[in-house]
């Protein structure tokens, strides 16, 4: 699955094809594996964590995100 992260301020800070990836929504911590249903929620100030052949854990403050059966896409600040 493509995940792509846009900070608001330095652009894309992560894209790539990965396994799995968690966030903070305002709804509760959410994991998304490849063929999630599509989903669009508000992101609440925690961990971003990206698993796959790169990982990567990043704090945000909060943000949007759109998961689609193939891809993720998120907004962050």
């Amino acid at each position: 699955m493509k995940v792509r992260i846009i900070h608001y301020e330095k652009g894309t800070v992560f894209e790539g094809d990965v396994e799995a990836v968690y966030f903070p929504s305002e709804a509760g911590d959410t994991g998304v594996l490849p063929g999630h249903a599509e989903y669009y929620a508000l992101l609440s100030s925690g961990a971003v964590k990206v698993y796959g052949k790169e990982s990567l854990e990043l704090e945000i403050n909060r943000g949007t995100v759109a998961v689609k059966s193939d891809s993720v896409v998120m907004l962050i600040r």
